[in-house]
């Protein structure tokens, strides 16, 4: 987990600087949205401890879900904003950034590892926290 937030944080760095270089939204977007995993990660770590030490599971789970379900709700309405505000020509349209498309290349052979190997130990775990089939 702790790799994970890692590179979420690497992620942000780059992501936030290289949109005050390029002067790009999009790439804005991208390092707050990286912003957001960083804390639903952190918030999972949390809940994965309440988990681990047994402390009032249920109510842990319950927090967490909220926290987490906020932080998407935030980002989704950032998105609709910025792209509302590009369609109506409030802000420039989004230039191609080599820094950028390194990032999200990177981040999408970085991330698919992660998750398969986090799937993998949630099972051998036995980890409700962790889990991605709900069942």
């Amino acid at each position: 987990m702790w790799i994970g937030e890692g590179w979420n944080g690497l992620e942000v760095v780059v992501g936030l600087s290289s949109a005050l270089v390029a002067s790009s939204v999009a790439l804005f977007a991208y390092g707050l949205d990286s912003l957001l995993e960083v804390f639903a990660g952190l918030v999972l770590i949390w809940r994965f401890r309440a988990e681990l030490t047994g402390s009032e599971e249920a109510a842990a789970e319950r927090k967490a879900l909220r926290l987490i379900g906020i932080t998407f709700f935030l980002l989704a309405a950032f998105v609709g904003i910025q792209s509302a505000a590009t369609l109506l020509g409030w802000l420039p349209e989004p230039e191609p950034s080599v820094p950028g498309i390194v990032l999200v290349i990177a981040s999408a052979v970085v991330m698919t590892f992660l998750y398969l190997r986090k799937t993998r130990l949630a099972k051998q775990l036995q980890s409700r926290a962790q889990s991605y089939d709900r069942d």
